[in-house]
């Protein structure tokens, strides 16, 4: 049954999941032609792919699904040697094309439906680029593979290149392995031809050199004698949710177009394909507090160690992760018992957990380490600590560990890293115990100075991704992406929110004295008694072993002290050491009657970056940014990062004229470096000189304002703050 209106009939019940509202006309189209078949090319993976069974899978074969289930509309595919497929589309043997870019000759015989595939063309050419080909101008007198029948990239080469010797071939697959065995000089293809490129084991062997052209739209089209066909599959088309075919593309194509060896596709089966189109977005519980490794901000946004895994996750499976609410460690955990998440991240296994999660192997494995107060001797072995009461994070793994290991164990558990420090400092425990790179991020958000890493347990954090235990193919879905992650993406990571080179603490004074402590003694045992020679060589060995320890501990503490300080994605200086630089400039301009100046620097128009290329880009934005920035200024000057886009540089006994020649430098240094995807960006500077009357608050707000105005007036500027005196 349909419900009429004057002109169209809305679907109701021919299909459960038809949806679309479709005219009369275009409704008994499809009664009369239950099923249409478009053609591919054989080598058009993955947009069409031809398994060995027979069966057809690929991008189009998913979205003419998700047509299909708007429609009611049957679309089947016919693959074949690509220009024999055009002619029998043209002859009406078929009903249309699938894959193909516009060209003016098809309008002769087709009508074409809306884009679906937007593209851009790229050269590709031999690993290293050996030749060296990096413009147009250098593919002159090349050769060049290119396929026959392909009209798009024949005309590119063709229009492009002068001279070029064109070497023909009848499947990608063909050209792929002509260039991978030096047979050509470079072909002309688009995103899609990396799927083949991993395929065929060629992804060490081939490049992306630079894009060429225009970019290019991908569409159906479709017999010009049935006009209603376009109208269906265009009503389709617009009914698939954006962000669905944003998975799709990801899914097949990766998110990467611009990298030279792309990697990120994952071979999943098919039913996997198929689960996690069903699925659209999966679900993700996290550690709302946990940073670095995880946490959600005040604005909502997940970021941490966790969100640039996830994100590595999205690109390489193509679908969208939807993070999941929760207050705290213990709300996560029971979210994921009573099935509100589909995974959990970065989360250790327990037996209890197995219950109902399967995990996936361990992806960052570190030590547990035992903070205690400054005034608290170092721990050698923590068996002789078993007196003392020690904090842990509630419902975490480490209180289950422990008190395995050690039954009559002392334990209190706290809500967060804060809570268990500060009872740690005000003497309610004797340590706490977690991670040191999460130990120094709460020891410098909370400012909790007496704090340091006192020693380290004999068993380790051993952190891996975990799925809902009543969904298998999410398991193995879950592993193979975790297995896609190299040694160099787990170190990229890790190192991102853990940046820090950990320097040696050459005060020794206390180890020496220990070490002196035992020479004695073990002469004075010498002196009375040489028999005792196997009491020296333990004493010795003991003595070696608590050098390592005391060592081992030094670099610990090192390490928190530098974290405390260091911003970890661009290794500058923190707001909170920024905080207390400015303190000693304005204790030292008080004192002095000398002054100093601060330019406050903000990279233009950001935003854009993040939503267009992801997180993982505008973090390599940033850090190159900051990298220029420390070229640039001078040798008393001290630069570190305000916070997201924002830089902060504070300059010893500068005026106005020094500052604005300084930005000056520093703006026309941002604005010419070439920066990875993006080529090129620009930033704002405000600058301000601090005078007898300001304070921190004061001269950071004058900064403020001239860059407020800098980035009113058009950006990419500097504007000076000028005193009311001048």
């Amino acid at each position: 049954m349909f419900a009429h209106t004057d002109d169209c009939v809305e679907s109701e019940t021919s299909s459960p999941q038809q949806t679309t509202t479709l005219t009369q006309q275009e409704q008994r189209f499809i009664q009369e032609h239950q099923i249409v078949v478009l053609g591919g090319g054989s080598s058009f993976e993955p947009f069409l792919i031809q398994n060995d069974n027979g069966s057809i899978t690929g991008h189009d074969y998913e979205l003419a699904q998700l047509i299909s289930k708007k429609t009611g509309l049957e679309i089947r595919f016919e693959l074949g040697n690509w220009k024999e497929i055009q002619a029998k589309a043209a002859n009406k043997e078929i009903d249309g094309l699938s894959s193909a870019g516009f060209t003016q000759e098809r309008l002769h015989s087709f009508n074409n439906s809306t884009n679906y595939l937007t593209f851009t063309r790229r050269i590709l050419v031999n690993s290293g680029n050996p030749k060296r080909l990096l413009r147009a101008e250098d593919l002159t007198g090349k050769r060049v593979a290119v396929q026959r029948g392909n009209a798009l990239f024949e005309q590119i080469v063709t229009s492009s290149v002068r001279d070029a010797q064109i070497v023909w071939y009848d499947t990608i697959d063909e050209l792929l392995m002509a260039l991978a065995n030096n047979h050509v000089e470079y072909t002309v293809l688009d995103e899609s031809a990396f799927y083949l490129v991993n395929k065929l084991g060629l992804s060490g062997l081939i490049e992306s050199a630079f894009s060429v052209g225009e970019p290019f739209n991908i569409m159906f089209w479709l017999r010009n004698d049935w006009p209603e066909l376009p109208s269906i599959i265009n009503k389709g088309l617009n009914n698939i949710p954006e962000l669905a075919k944003v998975a799709l593309r990801k899914r097949w194509f990766g998110n990467h177009p611009h990298q030279s060896s792309i990697q990120d596709n994952i071979p999943l089966s098919t039913q996997e394909q198929q689960y996690l189109a069903e699925k659209g977005k999966l679900s993700l519980c996290v550690d709302p507090n946990w940073q670095p490794f995880e946490s959600i901000g005040d604005n909502g946004n997940y970021s941490g160690m966790g969100s640039d895994f996830l994100t590595l996750f999205s690109q390489r499976l193509g679908i969208e992760f939807k993070i999941y609410p929760t207050a705290n460690w213990s709300e996560t955990l029971k979210a994921v018992q009573n099935r509100r998440c589909d995974i959990i991240s970065l989360i250790q296994p327990t037996a209890d957990r197995t219950a109902y999660l399967d995990f996936t192997t361990e992806i960052l494995t570190f030590p547990y380490v035992v903070a205690t107060t400054n005034e608290q001797f170092f721990i050698e072995d923590f068996d002789q600590q078993l007196d003392k009461t020690f904090a842990v994070g509630l419902d975490h793994a480490a209180a289950n560990l422990l008190r395995s290991r050690y039954p009559n164990i002392k334990l209190i558990e706290v809500n967060s890293i804060e809570e268990g420090l500060r009872k740690v400092q005000n003497g309610q425990v004797f340590g706490y115990i977690g991670a040191t790179a999460a130990i120094a991020i709460s020891r410098q958000q909370n400012q909790l100075t007496n704090i340091k890493i006192a020693g380290q347990l004999p068993f380790d954090f051993q952190l891996s991704f975990a799925s809902r235990n009543d969904e298998p193919l999410l398991k193995s879905i879950l592993q193979k992406v975790v297995n896609s992650l190299s040694d160099e993406d787990k170190k990229r990571i890790y190192s991102k929110w853990v940046a820090v080179d950990i320097e040696k603490i050459t005060d020794t004074t206390l180890l020496w004295q220990v070490v002196a402590a035992t020479t004695a003694i073990i002469a004075l045992f010498i002196f009375w008694n040489r028999k005792l020679t196997y009491s020296n060589q333990q004493t010795e060995l003991a003595v070696e072993k608590l050098k390592k320890t005391r060592k081992w501990l030094e670099e610990k503490n090192s390490q928190l002290q530098k974290l405390s300080i260091t911003d970890p994605l661009t290794q500058l200086y923190n707001r909170l050491k920024l905080d207390e630089e400015l303190k000693v400039e304005v204790r030292r301009c008080m004192r002095y009657q000398n002054s100093f100046g601060v330019i406050m620097v903000d990279i233009d128009h950001f935003k854009r970056v993040n939503d267009q290329h992801g997180h993982l880009v505008g973090d390599q934005v940033i850090s190159s940014i900051a990298e220029v920035l420390e070229e640039h200024i001078r040798e008393n000057d001290t630069l570190g990062r305000w916070g997201g886009e924002e830089f902060l540089i504070i300059c010893p006994e500068s005026t106005l004229d020094g500052l604005q020649q300084l930005a000056e430098r520093l703006r026309s240094a941002v604005e010419t470096k070439k920066l990875p995807i993006v080529e090129h960006k620009t930033a704002s500077f405000g600058a301000a000189v601090f005078e007898p009357e300001d304070s921190v608050e004061t001269i950071i707000s004058k900064a403020d304002n001239a860059l407020y105005r800098a980035k009113d007036q058009g950006r990419n500027q500097v504007v000076l703050h000028l005193s009311d005196s001048l």
